[in-house]
């Protein structure tokens, strides 16, 4: 075999490859994809309910930033001042941990 014919059959190879993986990848595409679609729903509803006690936690409320200390009516998962981003928070009545995004 010659250069070219082994470039050949490595693309071929190649090409095979992604077509094997292409169902693979789409079902992890679609997994990802409904996981930030849920995320994107509860944000935007503006609360989240907690699974233990099912108390409605507000998204939106005067919030202390972690990491800045800064005290400010908004987000609890964004501080406008140091620019962080949560992606927890705490539950108001039973203070379990929620994952929001």
């Amino acid at each position: 075999m010659n250069t070219s014919d082994k470039q050949l059959l490595r693309l071929l190879g190649l090409a095979v490859m992604y077509v094997f993986a292409a169902p693979v990848l789409l079902i992890q595409w679609a997994g990802k994809l409904r996981k930030e679609l849920a995320a994107i729903e509860r944000v935007r509803t503006g609360t989240m309910a907690c699974p233990y006690c099912q108390f409605a936690n507000p998204l939106n409320r005067m919030a202390t930033c972690a990491r800045c200390r800064a005290t400010e009516p908004s987000s609890v998962l964004r501080c406008s001042f140091c620019k962080a981003t949560f992606k927890t928070i705490t539950c108001d009545q039973c203070g379990a941990t929620l994952r929001v995004v």
